[in-house]
């Protein structure tokens, strides 16, 4: 072999060996595949309960009984745990005090004495656990006795995740706490088993349905068992679906009223019309810094019956090369396609490109079903925006769009600072199991261009110079 053929060859080994991926791993981790986006569409896969069930998300408290006096804050820690394999993002955690009115907390009988919102844009990654503070600020003319908060989680769009399908759920979970202080006098309040919706009695533990085109007339009676006359302030807000926040607050009507002691006094409201077809009346009592609270969630029939009850991600933070899913969740009492309607899912990144897009049309309903969209990424993506439109007849039904940040989600979901400290350790171990076929190509490729080296360096037997030849004989060149 030539010296020229050997350097040939020696410039074509280290051009195939230059080509081969060196991989670097962390302990236990497999070969990473080579991120190529593969985005694919399917139609209806199954129930939504495949993917999020209300069930599956609970509120729980650990520590000693709470106990707190007239005019304090109450402060406390929940842990929300999130069983699903849907990452929900933008959502809304609402909590209601109740006063205790028997042995158990029973939302058809205990007063409601006030509600409010805990957090809002709140991340819980699939199958964790997100801590949370709650706050109260303890009223100075409340009652002494035993009070507990529940919980209700509600959807970017107002819709109910967990926790309130009907007035005063308690089904996510609730807080017990003991109140004590002074004597008060007795506070004005609803009474709950004196309400009508339409007509007809309402039952606190049921949804009404009202008919779409009538006027809905909502009445209930205030009460004041005290000794005194007061006066106090009824407040009627009408929401659009359940969640209580201003941006699903749509009309107020706001009365005040005096009330002799022992008395009581009729109050009404009349539903305006609105959009949704999902409303969430609340009948706010303002006596002192005291409430007392009355909700009353009504449904309108043969409204936009069609509508997304949960969306979200099968996986956040996104990782490169591993696939996800967006996921949405509609309903509709349909048995059979329903015409000119659409239902689209657009994923972005922080820059706002289209990562993957999903639209769906002629819609088959007979129960909650999802919707999916798998979708895998070239790069880890740690901010992602989810955009769900719903389209009926060419006009938009509903539209909102789901920001998916870290900072909503409990540091275990993104785990920042431990990710990047992963990203750079190298275990030797794994290090040389998943690169030895390249290293003993090398070895070997080594150990070929030695012995060729050798080979073509040594000295050629004929080329020594025999014994007998004496110097004179040699050839002497001038």
């Amino acid at each position: 072999m030539s010296k020229t053929q050997i350097l040939s060859a020696f410039i074509a080994a280290i051009t195939l060996f230059s080509q081969v991926p060196l991989v670097i791993a962390q302990e236990g981790s497999e070969a990473p595949p080579r991120p190529v986006a593969q985005p694919f569409a399917t139609d209806i896969v199954g129930l939504c309960s495949e993917y999020f069930q209300s069930s599956l998300v609970t509120i729980s408290r650990e520590g000693e009984a709470l106990t707190i006096n007239q005019g304090e804050t109450l402060t406390f820690e929940v842990v929300i745990e999130n069983k699903n394999t849907l990452a929900i993002a933008g959502a809304t955690l609402v909590a209601k005090v109740f006063k205790l009115g028997g042995s158990n907390a029973d939302a058809s009988v205990d007063v409601s004495i006030d509600q409010f919102v805990v957090r809002e844009n709140l991340g819980l990654g699939a199958n964790s656990k997100m801590p949370t503070t709650v706050t109260w600020q303890v009223p100075t003319t409340v009652e002494q006795g035993t009070y507990y908060v529940s919980y209700s989680l509600h959807a970017q769009n107002g819709q109910p995740l967990a926790g309130e399908f009907t007035a005063d759920s308690t089904s996510l979970g609730t807080t017990e706490f003991t109140v004590g202080g002074a004597d008060v006098n007795s506070l004005v309040t609803f009474e709950k088993s004196r309400t009508t919706i339409a007509g007809q009695t309402y039952d606190v533990t049921t949804l009404p349905v009202a008919p779409r085109n009538d006027a809905i007339a909502v009445t209930t009676v205030v009460s004041n068992p005290s000794t005194i006359d007061k006066t106090v302030t009824v407040q009627w807000l009408q929401y659009a679906n359940h969640a209580l926040t201003e941006a699903n607050l749509r009309y107020t009507q706001t009365e005040s009223l005096t009330i002799p002691a022992g008395e009581s006094v009729e109050v009404s409201y009349d539903v305006i019309g609105q959009l949704e077809s999902k409303i969430h009346l609340v009948a706010q009592l303002q006596d002192g810094d005291s409430k007392r609270m009355l909700n009353i969630p009504i449904v309108r029939a043969e409204g936009y019956e069609v509508r997304s009850t949960v969306a979200g991600l099968t996986a956040f933070p996104l990782r490169a090369g591993q696939s996800v899913s967006m996921v949405v969740c509609l309903e509709a009492p349909y048995t059979t396609p329903i015409p000119d309607t659409t239902i689209e899912l657009t994923l972005l990144d922080a820059s706002g490109a289209e990562l993957s897009k999903y639209t769906q049309t002629s819609i088959l309903l007979e129960d909650t079903y999802a919707f999916i969209q798998a979708f895998t990424p070239e790069t880890d993506l740690q901010a992602v925006t989810l955009q769900v439109k719903l389209l009926l007849g060419g006009g938009e039904v509903e539209s909102y769009t789901i920001p998916f940040l870290c900072e909503q989600f409990a540091d275990s979901v993104c785990g920042l600072e431990q990710t990047e400290q992963e990203d750079v350790a190298i275990d030797g171990t794994s290090f040389l199991k998943l690169n030895m076929p390249i290293l003993l190509f090398g070895v070997v490729l080594v150990t070929f261009f030695i012995f060729a080296w050798i080979w073509t360096h040594r000295k050629p037997r004929n080329s020594a110079i025999p014994r007998n030849t004496r110097s004179e004989d040699m050839p002497h060149y001038k």
